[in-house]
């Protein structure tokens, strides 16, 4: 009930004042808060329209992204916000998150140690680091089990490693 008149008086003051930016970042969070990212997005577009330097704006929009599965977006718009501040601990760590939630270890681990390298007792940040070391690490051997992506299932116990469907190495494995 509470956020509900919050919204409403939200609306009512962007009635009032249509270009207040701290109006469109509250309403933005509130919506966000409420599970409406949808709208929530809309409302930070608009306020990064008028100011497009705003990074906190930006970061808020790219969660409302992240929250709509739109990672790219998402990724666009923390980039966003660090050109506006390029010290933003926050965009650089969202910009791991999405990139870790889009597979993308590699470049997630960059922007996990790019962060470390800015602050190198972030808990947060060193959290990430060590999960995706454990990502990167099950990627890889996933690759190791089944470097040609035929569904086959590799045995780790042949040397070479070996197809278990047909066993032929995997330095010679072409798809069947």
């Amino acid at each position: 009930k509470e956020s509900v008149e919050a919204r409403r008086h939200l609306r009512g003051e962007l009635l009032l004042k249509p270009e207040d930016p701290q109006i469109l970042l509250s309403l933005g969070n509130l919506l966000m808060d409420n599970g409406e990212a949808r709208l929530a997005t809309a409302t930070l577009k608009r306020l990064t329209q008028m100011q497009p330097k705003n990074s906190r704006a930006w970061i808020n929009l790219a969660v409302a992204h992240f929250t709509r599965e739109r990672y790219h977006d998402g990724i666009d718009c923390c980039r966003r916000a660090l050109a506006a501040d390029p010290e933003s601990l926050v965009a650089i760590f969202n910009l791991a998150l999405a990139h870790e939630h889009l597979r993308k270890y590699d470049q997630a681990m960059d922007w996990t140690r790019h962060g470390l390298t800015k602050e190198p007792k972030d808990i947060s940040l060193q959290k990430m680091e060590l999960r995706l070391r454990v990502l990167q690490l099950r990627s890889r051997i996933g690759r190791l089990r089944n470097p040609c992506r035929t569904g086959h299932d590799w045995t780790e116990l042949a040397y070479p490693p070996a197809c278990r469907t047909c066993g032929r190495s995997q330095t010679v494995h072409a798809p069947h």
